[in-house]
């Protein structure tokens, strides 16, 4: 059972790295889509988020929606990279677990 439930555990993580893998291709191709319906160049967007990330550079509105942006980016992938389990810390903590010896195995 206690295998089982690893096993399952691993089918989910699986799975949700497969989910994350899908939806990053998705996000690079929609992205690419986007430059090239709009003819821009993914160079001059470059430059010009460098310049962003310089309040002097830009108005003040620009800059408040750049920062805007930039915390909901990365709340975004916070949370994405939050459901993620790790195997290696989910296998020590049950390495750890001590069985003591007046214990009965109860199926």
């Amino acid at each position: 059972m206690f295998f089982e439930s690893q096993q399952d555990k691993m089918r989910s993580l699986d799975k949700k790295i497969r989910e994350i893998t899908i939806l990053m291709e998705k996000i690079d191709r929609d992205i690419e889509t986007f430059f090239f319906e709009n003819n821009i160049n993914p160079i001059e967007v470059a430059e010009r988020l460098s310049k962003l990330s310089k309040q002097e550079n830009v108005t003040e509105e620009e800059w408040e929606n750049y920062q805007e942006a930039r915390r909901i980016v990365s709340e975004e992938l916070k949370i994405d990279i939050e459901t993620i389990e790790n195997p290696e810390k989910a296998k020590k903590s049950y390495n750890d677990r001590f069985v003591q010896p007046h214990w009965l195995y109860v199926r």
